[in-house]
């Protein structure tokens, strides 16, 4: 595997080539290993490829540091189950939460989604969207992503007021949320 080396670092690296790549990219994967996508319709000399290693250097750097970070934290896998029916779960988990939390609330609809950074989301119209692995989750923390949620539908910030709501439903918030942490979508 070869290695750039920088001042700072050396990152080890791979090359992929891609039909459907029509420019020269990197991508940083979740655990840190950078992967270089070079077009194979075109061809690209090694030295342009180094080139361009070479100026994104710095990006690849802060990428591979930020992201060794998450080495520690558990990734959520559907392994052998298809992202239809790990949706499907999740749909039945948000139903069950919202039938105990749901009619205090009010909210517009409720979408399941494929997020890469987050676990929920409601936007200022009252709609609830929530990641597809939701249900891959231990229970008490999808729980209290969803009450987290529900709560937005009141306070559209992370005020005192927001969390003072989300201790109401959620008196242990504090240390779902901290265990929430230990997770990798």
């Amino acid at each position: 595997m070869p290695i750039l080396t920088t001042a700072t670092a050396a990152v080890a690296y791979r090359i992929r080539y891609s039909n459907r790549a029509r420019n020269l990219s990197i991508t940083v994967n979740w655990n840190g290993d950078c992967e270089v996508i070079v077009p194979s319709r075109r061809w690209i000399s090694a030295q342009a490829v180094d080139r361009f290693l070479q100026t994104q250097a710095p990006w690849i750097v802060r990428q591979v540091t930020r992201l060794k970070k998450n080495v520690h934290k558990i990734p959520l896998s559907h392994q052998g189950i298809s992202t239809q029916k790990v949706a499907d779960q999740t749909r039945d988990l948000l139903n069950r939460v919202l039938d105990n939390f749901g009619p205090e609330f009010s909210y517009a609809g409720l979408k399941v989604r494929a997020y890469k950074s987050r676990w929920g989301s409601c936007d200022v119209k009252h709609r609830l969207c929530f990641n597809y692995k939701l249900s891959l989750l231990p229970a008490e923390l999808s729980e209290y992503i969803v009450i987290h949620e529900l709560c937005h539908t009141r306070h559209l910030n992370h005020s005192k007021n927001f969390w003072s709501a989300v201790e109401v439903y959620c008196p242990d918030y504090r240390s779902r949320r901290k265990e929430l942490k230990k997770y990798l979508i």
